[in-house]
């Protein structure tokens, strides 16, 4: 098959879930198809073509102003894919604005099949994304789902959202995790100098949504039974300099590495925690239990679609600070049972979450409307 993925975002400019989503997906559909992906440009120094793990990456111009990269990349993005259309089977445009509009729009004008994927923000928290014109978006973010073949949400919970826009078919894949390169390794324990310690671990953008807030509020009250007890965050973001004035002792906030070195962070950590206030699905969670680190989240969007309260993980409420503050000290206490939920994560995380059958199932979704 000839396949056009359009991802405004792309490796090595962002390394989030829609981002991973795309990259692992396009590898591996790339084995047997024609895969090209048309991201933004966001560097002088990045090249317009090149070919990454058997993709055809193709970088497009795009207007460096916080809220017209979006806008501008749907315009170029569909240029782009006119051009080629002769060469395209099927337009799959992951994040439902800007990508999944220029998809669907490529398909009205082609006639050929479009298939959009959301991720989490693309249909709920518009400003996040798209900053003082989120708002508007709506409208088009609903006209987009309603007009592709297919929509792909990665969680259940997205799918309600979409139907709540009017869609009429969703299909629920989840996202997924590299087993091989998500495991236990290295030795960044020693290395942080964190030998006898028991290392709670979060890897996430420092924004509201993700609840670092409420995290660091309640470490506190940890370090007070478990002094012994570590907190490591691992991120970026707006909310960066608010929560560092909010950090106390036993708490350290480390600048991001490439997607690829995470696990060795993961591998540190004996339990791995993002108290979120909303999650498409949380690909994080999934790498955590691959690595064979528990994960603490809560009951919200995806998540409850990855944990099985107190078998591979635990869940507690949102902005439930005693909650969760008794959920972790629970946690880091209890290490046989902390183990036998190790073990319970890795193997979930094999059987439920590989890259290799999501991608295949997705083939699928491509073949059986093309």
């Amino acid at each position: 098959m000839r396949i056009l993925h359009l991802c405004a975002f792309y490796y090595p400019n962002k390394e989030g879930g829609a981002e991973i989503f795309a990259k692992e997906l396009c590898e591996r559909l790339a084995k047997e198809n024609e895969v090209t992906l048309v991201t933004g440009k966001f560097s002088k120094e990045l090249k317009n073509k090149e070919n990454i793990g058997g993709v055809d990456v193709v970088r497009i111009p795009m207007l460096m102003v916080q809220n017209l990269k979006l806008l501008s990349y749907l315009f170029s993005s569909v240029i782009e894919g006119w051009k080629r259309r002769k060469e395209v089977d099927v337009y799959h445009g992951t994040m439902a604005f800007s990508a999944g509009t220029a998809a669907v729009m490529l398909k009205k004008l082609t006639g050929k099949r479009a298939i959009v994927t959301i991720q989490g923000g693309d249909v709920g928290d518009y400003r996040e994304n798209s900053g003082k014109f989120g708002g508007i978006l709506k409208p088009v973010i609903s006209w987009t789902l309603r007009n592709a073949d297919v929509v792909h949400a990665v969680s259940k919970d997205l799918k309600r959202k979409a139907e709540d826009l009017g869609v009429k078919e969703v299909v629920v894949i989840p996202n997924g995790v590299d087993t091989e390169k998500f495991s236990r390794k290295g030795n960044t324990r020693e290395e942080l100098g964190l030998e006898g310690k028991k290392v709670v671990l979060s890897v996430s953008r420092l924004a509201p949504k993700n609840g670092i807030d409420t995290l660091i509020e309640v470490f506190g009250k940890v370090r007070e039974k478990i002094p012994e007890a570590e907190l490591l965050i691992l991120g970026k973001g707006d909310e960066e300099e608010k929560l560092k004035k909010m950090a106390g002792e036993g708490i350290r906030f480390l600048e991001p590495v490439p997607h690829e070195q995470l696990a060795e962070y993961y591998t540190a950590a004996d339990v791995f925690c993002r108290p979120s206030r909303d999650e498409g699905f949380g690909i994080v969670f999934i790498e955590a239990m691959a690595c064979g680190v528990v994960p603490v989240g809560t009951s919200v969007g995806g998540i409850t679609d990855i944990i099985k309260n107190w078998e591979n993980g635990v869940l507690v409420k949102p902005d439930d600070p005693n909650g969760l503050a008794m959920n972790l000290e629970k946690l880091l206490l209890e290490t046989r049972k902390r183990k036998e939920m190790s073990e319970k994560a890795v193997q979930d995380a094999k059987k439920r979450f590989s890259w290799e059958s999501i991608s295949k199932n997705i083939e699928n979704l491509y073949r059986e409307r093309v």
